[in-house]
């Protein structure tokens, strides 16, 4: 059955088109052995090839722990990052009450703020560093223990605690970051980035930010195995692509000694390791360095963040789909790979205090975890009911889009529970699902997946008289295969007061503006004289016409319009009534140079497409 919840017609009508998206979808199979050219080889089966690695460099070490005590009375309102190797010098991390300037994330992380503090042991004397950052993920030393480099978000603060003074302040602030380690002489620091595993590298002694395209750097250092060997991710060339993501354990001199496996590396403790594919899709654990090269798959959903703790377990947090709700689940394993336990937080980044034993999310909650109490502590702030609401609305719909774009599976029922059609204000946002659906629009996606990532976040939100809501939503989606969808466009949603919840029913309809009255008055002008058989060949003499939509396009994208300034051409549907049945057709128009609309075309199929 159709839904019809809003005044006087039937009909139908909704939103979307998220551009199209290539999905590869990667499955793993077994490995077995095979012996070649009197070397042992291990031949692991996947979907899409074959791939064969050669087994030597055997690593025999107890690994180390990167845990390590710390004295100091804390608190909630505060929280240690790390401490000196001489134990004078304390970092830590103290609540700012200032605003994270994130109230119109929609779909994401709505971080929280902090001041980063210096504590010295001596002087029992506290000094700010720095002042309104992210939660602290990440922060390692070099080895000397003379820098210290902290990533609180995407941004790397590199500390040197002799001269008591940030370096590469500049450099630094154009450098998106998601991961980093040190050379095993602490003079270089390299890092990770979205998108490339290589990104940059800091040069300690010459003061220098190199990029990874003109650097002589093949292998960056991740992370420490023991004071011999070390954790390597670059891009490894074989003869089935030029750029397979891999980690491999290597030694001071950066010889290769074993290949781990594809993927990022992400942390270690003793002789475990995890990674993280390519594309941050899937979660590998390793229990023994030493002698496997087999992997556990942990997840295969999109990995936000992922460490160990105290005791050789480890967590690691994905997105809580399918409730409407913009939250995180982090996941306790223990070392067999098992499931301990899972919270619901409000983030997907977290930290791991310097013993291992506790966790702080980096969300708007701020919620820290004790894993060895199994407790909770966590703050909230004041919550724009009728704004979440209306952002439970936009995520249900947007969750719809996503897995039909990953799948090229459509459900009716939960399209229904999102998207709806608005007669009284000509938006039929559940309509053009549903020619979506049939059209099969932008699908292009060879292997049926449903690993993907959303983020958006609203950049303009006005509601009129507690009915109506506008919202222009922008964002990204991306999935396991590395297609990558810019989301730009315009909603309107509608609040359904006997449900008490709303329903997206238009997009890019832009009902508010002037440019839509423009335009509707333009269509019903043209409905008059096709009804006098003046235009339209006729087709509509003396027959009952009636509009249905006008939604805006922007011709450059080509897709929806983001807002009425971009808007240059028009999808209008018109409905001829007739005693056997109603027949849709779409208008086309578009704006000339002088800003006036003109009639392009007139077709009565493909409705989902401009044409």
């Amino acid at each position: 059955m159709k839904k019809k919840i809003f005044n006087n017609k039937p009909n139908k009508n909704v939103i979307l088109p998220i551009m199209g998206l290539v999905l590869i979808g990667i499955f793993y199979g077994c490995s077995t052995m095979e012996t070649r050219d009197n070397k042992l080889y291990e031949v692991y089966q996947d979907k899409n090839q074959n791939e064969m690695r050669k087994i030597d460099g055997q690593v025999i070490t107890n690994g180390i722990s990167p845990f390590k005590k710390v004295e100091f009375n804390k608190g909630f309102e505060n929280m240690v990052i790390d401490i000196s190797s001489d134990n004078k010098y304390i970092f830590y991390l103290s609540q700012s009450k200032e605003s994270a300037g994130n109230k119109n994330i929609i779909y994401g992380e709505k971080s929280s703020k902090y001041y980063l503090m210096l504590y010295s042991v001596e002087d029992k004397n506290s000094t700010v560093l720095k002042s309104d950052i992210d939660l602290v993920t990440l922060s390692k030393w070099n080895k000397q223990g003379n820098v210290i480099a902290f990533l609180s978000g995407e941004k790397l603060y590199i500390y040197n605690i002799e001269k008591k003074s940030f370096m590469f302040q500049d450099e630094v602030k154009v450098d998106p970051v998601t991961y980093f380690g040190w050379s095993p002489d602490g003079k270089r620091l390299y890092t990770e980035h979205t998108n490339l595993v290589n990104n940059t590298v800091y040069y300690m002694d010459s003061k220098e930010k190199v990029e990874s395209y003109s650097s002589n750097e093949s292998k960056y250092y991740k992370g420490m195995l023991d004071k011999n060997y070390y954790y390597v991710t670059t891009n490894e060339i074989t003869k089935s692509t030029l750029n397979k993501v891999s980690t491999f354990i290597v030694d001071a001199k950066g010889n290769n000694i074993k290949k781990i496996y594809n993927g990022k590396f992400r942390d270690a403790y003793k002789t475990s390791a995890l990674l993280i594919g390519e594309n941050d899709f899937r979660l590998y654990y390793i229990s023994n360095v030493n002698d496997s090269y087999k992997p556990m798959v942990i997840n295969k959903g999109c990995i936000y963040d992922a460490k160990f703790i105290y005791n050789g377990d480890f967590a690691y947090t994905i997105r809580n789909k399918g409730t409407g709700e913009n939250k995180f689940t982090l996941i306790l394993v223990d070392k067999n790979g098992s499931e301990r336990e899972k919270y619901v937080v409000s983030g997907g980044k977290f930290s791991i205090s310097p013993d291992g034993k506790q966790a702080r999310i980096a969300g708007e909650n701020k919620e820290q975890i004790d894993f060895e109490k199994n407790s909770v502590q966590f703050s909230t702030g004041v919550v724009d009911k009728q704004k979440e609401e209306v952002f439970k609305a936009i995520r249900g719909a947007s969750e719809v889009i996503a897995e039909y774009m990953c799948t090229g599976i459509h459900d009716m029922e939960k399209t229904q529970k999102y998207f709806a059609n608005n007669e009284a204000l000509n938006q039929y946002a559940l309509f053009d699902m549903e020619n979506i659906y049939k059209d099969k629009n932008d699908i292009i996606a060879t292997v049926p997946s449903r690993d993907y990532d959303l983020k958006l976040q609203a950049t303009s939100y006005s509601v009129v008289d507690n009915a109506n809501a506008y919202v222009t939503v922008l964002g990204v989606m991306r999935n396991s295969g590395g297609s990558i969808i810019n989301i730009d466009l315009g909603l309107s949603l509608t609040y359904n007061a006997k449900e008490n919840k709303w329903y997206v029913t238009g997009i890019s309809t832009f009902n508010n503006t002037d440019e839509y009255k423009k335009v509707k008055d333009l269509c019903m002008d043209y409905m008059v004289k096709g009804k006098e058989g003046k235009l339209f060949m006729g087709i509509f003499k003396d027959k009952e016409l009636s509009l249905v939509q006008i939604q805006f396009w922007d011709i450059s994208k080509p897709g929806f319009a983001a807002n009425i300034d971009k808007g240059n051409y028009c999808k209008v549907y018109m409905k001829l009534k007739d005693e056997s049945k109603d027949t849709i057709y779409k208008l086309i128009l578009h704006k000339d140079t002088q800003g006036n609309w003109e009639l392009t075309d007139l077709k009565n199929e493909r409705l989902s497409y401009l044409y």
